[in-house]
């Protein structure tokens, strides 16, 4: 099941190669990776905010789903203006739209009463964030 919300959209610069990072960053192990939400589902998740080493950092797929192994994801360190942003607009989110916290493993339950519009008013703040080759700091498969 595919599911995605309006969200700030972390675009990777398009001077980075896929392999060039995955080749030159480590591999963090994946029970080292706690998602705290995903901004988009995909038989799993596909982006949103994760916490490795008490930090929070954004994780972004970088190859299509497969079912018969683990997706690979890039783990992104944000500015902490993009952090709060990003953590703005996912509380926005919770109060204006869901009736209980994102997760990674089950479908939305949208709060009776959604405002659709206000939420949308407070993404249209945002305009797309260019992920530069030093924010990415590793990668992970989960």
């Amino acid at each position: 099941m595919h599911q995605e919300k309006h969200k700030i959209e972390y675009v990777l610069d398009k001077n980075i190669n896929i392999n060039e990072m995955v080749n030159k960053n480590q591999k963090i192990p994946e029970e080292e990776i706690l998602i705290l939400y995903s901004n988009e589902i995909y038989d799993g998740p596909i982006e949103g905010l994760c916490e490795y080493n008490k930090n929070k950092y954004y994780f972004l797929t970088i190859e299509g789903n497969s079912l018969n192994k683990k997706r690979p994801f890039l783990l992104i360190q944000l500015s902490k203006e993009q952090l709060d942003n990003e953590e703005l607009l996912h509380s926005k989110y919770l109060e204006y739209i869901e009736n209980h916290e994102y997760t990674t493993e089950s479908s939305v339950s949208y709060r009776k009463g959604a405002e659709w519009d206000k939420y949308h008013k407070t993404c249209d703040k945002f305009s797309d964030q260019i992920i530069k080759k030093d924010q990415i700091i590793g990668w992970f498969e989960k």
